[in-house]
């Protein structure tokens, strides 16, 4: 499966891709919100792990704009910011999951990606 991770800190993509890349999935990574409709084009993600808080773009308006790209790409928002207001806005405008960083067990990432095959 390719799965997009948008996340601009390079420890957490990294630590992102090894654990979904030793589950034979295909990881590429934006460290910001900015052109993720070309890359989403380019390599026709079935998933995304996006982050909430990124310098430049809202991690919600990246979502909306993928939702509105396409309904089918499954989008797991990520966030150190688990307010409530975040969580109901994300699933609102179409979130499958929300994962609280830093991440308790790395490998619920892959058990995110397998629930949501």
């Amino acid at each position: 499966m390719n799965i997009l991770v948008i996340e601009d800190e390079k420890i957490i993509s990294n630590a992102i891709t090894r654990v979904l890349t030793s589950s034979g999935h295909n990881v590429h990574t934006l460290n910001d919100g900015f052109n993720v409709i070309s890359k989403i084009q380019e390599i026709n993600p079935s998933m995304v792990f996006l982050d909430v808080k990124m310098p430049g773009r809202s991690g919600l308006d990246v979502l909306k704009e993928i939702k509105e790209f396409s309904k089918n790409i499954k989008v797991v928002m990520m966030s150190g910011y688990t307010s409530p207001e975040n969580i109901e806005t994300a699933v609102k405008l179409g979130a499958n999951d929300f994962l609280k960083k830093p991440f308790d067990d790395i490998f619920e990432l892959q058990r995110i990606v397998e629930r949501n095959l």
